[in-house]
């Protein structure tokens, strides 16, 4: 949902996703194939490691400190046949050690065991990315280190901790390994589904629907939808014969505005509503300044794709002096990132892993 902010400033990436929402997500063969709620939650937390298993912690730390301040009130909602929540204390070391064991032994083998049917083909690298994003290895791995590091800081502080607070900090710890173990359960699920041809032909392109597709048409849509953003409105052409804008390169104008960085970084988004700004200023200027080359052109050559760079062109002009506020609206319009362009797997590379799988396919009938 956060995406629709994107509406306040008119950003491209707002328009591209609205696009997109309105014609591939609705597509029927595309909603046939789609990954149900849960699946994509878990793919995305499988994507997002580090930020997921950050969830995680905080979910755990605001029950054990919620529960700790209201523990005498959950003991009275608890039924009198109940022993209460004290006799998890006793099961921490249990846990610990299930949670480690299954860390230590299962993943390795499997994921070497996945790695040996997956080696000696480049195409592999792509259903190395698909296998991970579905089985989830890296997230269930990094959520079980994080639990064995949170029960080791638990056991250090237990001396200064109330019986409440380590009731509460056993049901946090018993409440995240019971999620580790779904998880568990999902990765060794999808790891044995993985071995079977089908099965991986069926995730494969399930993935290629869901995540590979929708991505290279966000990537395509970015470049194109800048590039004619005043056909498509983003950006208006003001109704006056002194200033001409345009989204086509101006050599010859002189006047040039950049943009300036200590790294290397590249365009991955507009805010039109703020450029609109940067443009409306300069029309009023041009009302009342004339150029000795003619009309005065603006013309906003940049473009948004994977071109990194240190100085960034924004605009080229044939005005003597453009305003300050028209510089400023331009440069904060403009949104830059040092991060590269998010293509983990290509189509034409699930185009050879899929091709790859045919082969095997065809090996084993002959």
């Amino acid at each position: 949902m956060l995406w629709k902010l994107g509406w306040l400033v008119k950003s491209l990436k707002y328009n591209v996703e609205k696009d997109i929402r309105e014609t591939l997500f609705k597509n029927d063969e595309f909603l046939k194939n789609r990954w149900s709620l849960s699946e994509r939650i878990f793919i995305w937390g499988a994507k997002h490691v580090f930020i997921s298993n950050f969830i995680f912690f905080l979910i755990a730390a605001s029950c054990f400190f919620l529960i700790g301040k209201n523990y005498a009130l959950i003991q009275t909602l608890l039924p009198q046949t109940f022993n209460g929540l004290s006799p998890l204390i006793e099961f921490q070391s249990t846990i610990f050690g299930a949670q480690v064991t299954l860390l230590g032994l299962v993943f390795p083998l499997v994921i070497a065991f996945i790695g040996i049917l997956l080696q000696s083909k480049s195409s592999n690298e792509s259903m190395w990315v698909i296998y991970r994003h579905n089985s989830g290895f890296m997230l269930v791995g990094f959520s079980a280190l994080t639990l064995a590091f949170s029960f080791v800081l638990l056991k250090l502080y237990q001396p200064w901790l109330t019986h409440q607070f380590l009731v509460a900090g056993s049901v946090s710890i018993t409440g995240w390994f019971l999620a580790n173990l779904l998880l568990s359960v999902r990765f060794l699920w999808t790891t044995v589904a993985f071995l079977e041809l089908n099965s991986r032909m069926e995730m494969v392109v399930k993935y290629t629907i869901n995540e590979v597709v929708p991505t290279e048409i966000k990537n395509r849509l970015l470049y194109l939808n800048n590039f004619s953003a005043i056909e498509k409105g983003l950006l208006i052409s003001p109704k006056n014969d002194c200033l001409e804008v345009n989204k086509f390169p101006a050599n010859n104008h002189e006047k040039s505005i950049f943009r300036q960085f200590a790294k290397q970084k590249r365009i991955n988004n507009v805010w039109y509503r703020i450029l609109n700004l940067g443009v409306w200023f300069l029309s009023i200027q041009t009302k009342f300044q004339k150029s000795k080359n003619g009309p005065i052109t603006l013309s906003l050559k940049f473009n948004v794709d994977s071109s990194f760079s240190k100085e960034l062109l924004l605009a080229k002009t044939n005005c003597d002096d453009v305003n300050s506020l028209s510089k400023i609206f331009i440069k904060v319009a403009v949104r830059t990132t040092a991060k590269p362009v998010n293509r983990k797997c290509t189509h034409e590379q699930v185009i050879g892993a899929l091709y790859d799988q045919l082969e095997i396919a065809q090996k084993d009938n002959n």
